[in-house]
Order: structure tokens, then C-alpha cells, then sequence
């Protein structure tokens, strides 16, 4: 799997983006499948609340998460899947690096360009890929709900 991951990143950097996010913060908002990109170079932030994906009960829909340099969750903060929403259907395609809040339940296959850091507490369910380095503060929980 590692050795595609610089192949997947740009695979998934050459989706053409279908959603610009007229707000990088995702606090309290529900998605639906599509392809979603920031507006220009700049961060996505889930900063206070959950943010829903919701798949309308289809288990093949994809959401695809494009931004240009860094993706941050903050402390206690999920991610909330609903209506037949699967994390192996989830991307994160990171311009540079992410950074995952202490607590906080992150859902889906982050692909950074640089580098994933993920604080006490972390419940990241999926795959975490990073060009340079993954690196865990303190107890943090990593499931991987499938192989490759």
C-alpha cells in the first residue's frame, strides 16, 4: 500500500472539484457525496462541532476532501457518518499536513503531502498516509477497517 501512496495522492489531487466550501470551517455541517475543495490555498478546520457525511443510503457514495496546505481538527470534535456513509469510501487529500485533535473521532484515508500528527485520545478509523512522517502524542486508537 505505501508504495502507491504518492500515486493515490495525485490521483486524488486530479479530481476535479465539484463543491467549493464557502467556509473552511466544517463545524456542524452535513455533507452530501461529491468531490470538495476549498476555494484557494487554504486549511479545512473542524473547529468546535461534529460534521456529518451523509450518503443518502447509498454505500458506494464517495467524499473526496481536496485543500491546498493543512487540515486541523480540534479537541473532542467527530466525524458522523449517516445513512449507509462508509469510512472506507472517505478521502482526505492534504496539501501539506494534518493534524488531529485530542479526542476527537477522525473518520476516513488521509493522504498528506507532508506529514499527519494525531494527539492523546485520537480515534482515527481508516488509513493515515503521510510523504514524510505519522507521529501519535500519547494513547491514540488506529482502526483499519480493511486491507489493501
Amino acid at each position: 500500500c505505501a508504495a502507491d501512496q504518492g500515486i493515490a495522492y495525485l490521483n486524488l489531487a486530479g479530481i476535479t472539484c465539484t463543491n467549493k466550501l464557502a467556509n473552511s470551517d466544517l463545524s456542524g455541517v452535513t455533507l452530501y457525496p461529491g468531490v470538495y475543495c476549498t476555494g484557494g490555498p487554504g486549511a479545512l478546520t473542524l473547529k468546535a462541532t461534529n460534521l456529518y457525511l451523509d450518503a443518502q443510503g447509498d454505500s458506494n457514495a464517495q467524499f473526496v476532501f481536496q485543500m491546498a496546505t493543512t487540515l486541523i481538527t480540534s479537541t473532542n470534535t467527530k466525524i458522523i457518518l449517516l445513512n449507509g456513509a462508509l469510512v472506507k469510501n472517505i478521502y482526505w487529500q492534504v496539501g501539506s499536513s494534518a493534524t488531529l485533535g485530542g479526542n476527537s473521532v477522525f473518520k476516513g484515508q488521509i493522504l498528506a503531502y507532508a506529514s499527519i500528527s494525531a494527539d492523546v485520545g485520537v480515534n482515527a478509523q481508516g488509513r493515515l498516509y503521510a510523504q514524510a512522517a505519522v507521529s501519535f502524542a500519547g494513547a491514540a486508537a488506529v482502526a483499519l477497517p480493511y486491507q489493501c
